[in-house]
């Protein structure tokens, strides 16, 4: 006998934990909290993800997958990859829900705690490292980016302002202090 079938989406269910983990952090979202913005009992929860820290981890790499799939879709469609790199920056600054990054937000609450977090934390970082690595590369050989810097640290950089701007953002409520301290961060990519 296999149990009884799934009458929930998975999908759904994990993007909707995410959101709240998201808005929470993980330890201050409780496992109530959970079932009642999931609308599952906790005989599912536990019996489709064992906990919640499966939960949360197999959230964490459905979001990171489709993000940076959307993320180097649309890089790889410009034909100015680098213009388009400032532009994601400078629109993360009109977003209005502020929760940070949310892959930042892991490392800092639980990467010290858990390795299984430091882990996934650090391989979405270094997913998004090699993405801007690629474009920045791209970008030196058509000409787009005349800068001779090393890409490795061009791409170091722009992680360091990724990481940056989404704490920086939640302390200054200011976007205009925000759009200058990025133009200036941004002129490494000249």
């Amino acid at each position: 006998m296999a149990g009884r079938p799934k009458i929930f989406d998975e999908k759904e269910v994990l993007e909707k934990a995410m959101e709240l983990f998201w808005k929470n952090g993980y330890q201050a979202t409780s496992t109530d909290q959970l079932l009642k913005t999931l609308g599952i009992n906790k005989g599912s929860l536990y019996h489709s993800f064992t906990n919640k820290k499966n939960l949360y981890l197999q959230g964490f790499a459905l979001m990171e997958q489709e993000w940076q799939q959307e993320f180097a879709q649309h890089l790889a469609a410009s034909d100015q990859p680098i213009q388009a790199i400032k532009s994601l920056f400078f629109q993360i600054i009109e977003e209005e829900e502020l929760y940070g990054c949310l892959m930042g937000n892991t490392l800092v609450e639980l990467g010290a705690q858990d390795p299984d977090f430091a882990q996934a934390a650090k391989k979405h970082l270094k997913n998004l490292e090699n993405i801007f690595l690629e474009q920045i590369r791209k970008s030196q050989q058509t000409g787009e980016l005349k800068t001779k810097k090393s890409p490795e640290l061009l791409a170091l950089a722009l992680i360091n302002l990724w990481n940056g701007l989404h704490i920086t953002q939640q302390a200054i409520n200011d976007k205009q202090a925000l759009k200058s301290m990025v133009a200036l961060s941004l002129e490494v990519l000249h």
